[in-house]
């Protein structure tokens, strides 16, 4: 807020704070380290950000990239992520293939490294004890800005233009597919409560999910919602 960053500004200036629950101002030796991913020259000039604030502050700048523009350290931050989960859940480091480390890479990665870890750990709970391949490490779809809260949700005026009348037949390769793609959600819901007790906030986090779509899910495939331990 501006008169938050009016406070800070002045802080900046004079290396003074007066701590709650006093009346007289101390002096600080500190210093300041920011982080933002918005673009503070453009907030300036739209009234948002004061640009006192951001000439006082931007006296090193650093820019960090895009992951998808660090390809070099794609494979050691998966591989770090890799060890880090498993160590904390007690199962051994599954080998990365090729074709998921292939994978990896052709991902533009919209949620950079926080995307990445979470891709990470879903992918160990997917392969299990087996070596982690590319389909273990496509992204969730229903992390996309655009999809639904619910897999459920679905366009009516879509419904209403495509009957389920002419829709082609679904052949048998196609339904063994989707079967078997359903049953891996199942069977990874079920396995990510178990390993966080039951903890549905947690679960949800460690899946890249909101809470609401997880009990969705649950919902969806008559699965109990399980108490925390």
């Amino acid at each position: 807020p501006l008169g938050t960053q009016a406070k800070l500004l002045r802080v900046l200036e004079e290396r003074m704070v007066t701590r709650v629950g006093s009346t007289k101002p101390r002096r600080i030796d500190v210093r300041f380290v920011t982080a933002t991913n918005r673009d503070l020259s453009r907030e300036v000039k739209n009234g948002r950000f004061r640009g006192d604030l951001y000439y006082r502050i931007s006296g090193f700048v650093v820019q960090v990239p895009p992951l998808r523009e660090r390809q070099l350290e794609i494979e050691p931050l998966a591989q770090y992520f890799l060890r880090d989960f498993c160590k904390r859940i007690g199962q051994p480091v599954p080998e990365l293939s090729l074709s998921a480390l292939t994978a990896l890479h052709a991902h533009d990665w919209p949620g950079n490294v926080r995307e990445l870890k979470n891709v990470m750990e879903r992918a160990v709970l997917l392969a299990g004890s087996g070596t982690i391949s590319h389909e273990h490490v496509l992204p969730d779809p229903m992390l996309r800005p655009d999809a639904p809260e619910s897999a459920e949700v679905t366009s009516p005026r879509l419904v209403a233009r495509e009957p389920v009348s002419h829709r082609p037949p679904e052949d048998e390769q196609t339904a063994v597919r989707r079967a078997l793609d359903e049953n891996d959600e199942r069977q990874r819901l079920i396995r990510t409560l178990e390993l966080c007790g039951g903890n549905q906030t947690r679960a949800a986090a460690l899946l890249g999910i909101s809470r609401r779509t997880l009990i969705n899910r649950l919902d969806r495939w008559k699965l109990p919602r399980p108490q925390k331990r």
